[in-house]
């Protein structure tokens, strides 16, 4: 198993498991010059010839050119750091929940239903063919559903669940069906601009059409 990298004058690094030595790796090419661009790849090389994981690592650039690393902490277990080339940040796997739910409302999003993962055995149990199985009978006329739609249904009772455990969250949603029907039906906008409308009155305090909390 080698791994060759090309170098710019003309050369070739070959990077493979050592054959004299337990847990190393051979490098053979001498002094070679590679491009950044490789760079990944000779990491990822160095890591498959020593037999190891490959580091988990994701570079975020914006469009402004300015970056961000997300890496495993090397200081905190279960932790997970993101740096700049003037700060680092470390968030726990008991703050990513939380975490990635501010990233999508400071996007002006809502908040994706984050779960833990179960066993890969119990949901392999669920599966027939290309199809999931349905715990609660029949859905949509059967008792198998797309892998699509079971991800809608899912996503459904975690809200659902969600709005049980957040009083708060389940008037706002339930005003917001309200104030929508209400201005669609009373007024000449259409669907789409209703709950527009009456999701930023929900977000004021509106729970009725000119009555504010």
């Amino acid at each position: 198993m080698s791994t060759y990298i090309p170098s710019l004058d003309g050369d070739t690094m070959r990077i493979a498991p050592s054959d004299t030595f337990p847990k190393a790796v051979f490098i053979d090419g001498g002094a070679v010059h590679i491009k950044h661009d490789d760079l990944p790849k000779l990491v990822a090389a160095l890591y498959e010839a020593a037999g190891m994981p490959q580091p988990v690592e994701h570079k975020h650039t914006d469009s402004d050119g300015d970056h961000m690393n997300i890496q495993p902490s090397k200081a905190h277990p279960n932790t997970a750091m993101l740096s700049s080339p003037t700060l680092s940040v470390y968030v726990t796997a008991d703050e990513l929940p939380e975490f990635v739910g501010k990233l999508y409302e400071a996007a002006g999003q809502q908040p994706p239903v984050i779960l833990p993962r179960p066993a890969e055995a119990d949901a392999l149990g669920m599966l027939s063919g290309t199809r999931v199985h349905s715990l609660v009978g029949d859905v949509d006329g059967g008792d198998y559903l797309s892998p699509e739609r079971a991800r809608e249904i899912a996503a459904l009772y975690a809200a659902a669940a969600e709005m049980l455990d957040n009083p708060e969250a389940k008037a706002k949603a339930e005003a917001v069906e309200s104030l929508t029907r209400m201005l669609w039906e009373g007024s000449s906008l259409g669907r789409h601009e209703s709950r527009h409308l009456a999701e930023h009155l929900a977000e004021a305090g509106y729970r009725h059409v000119g009555v504010a909390e």
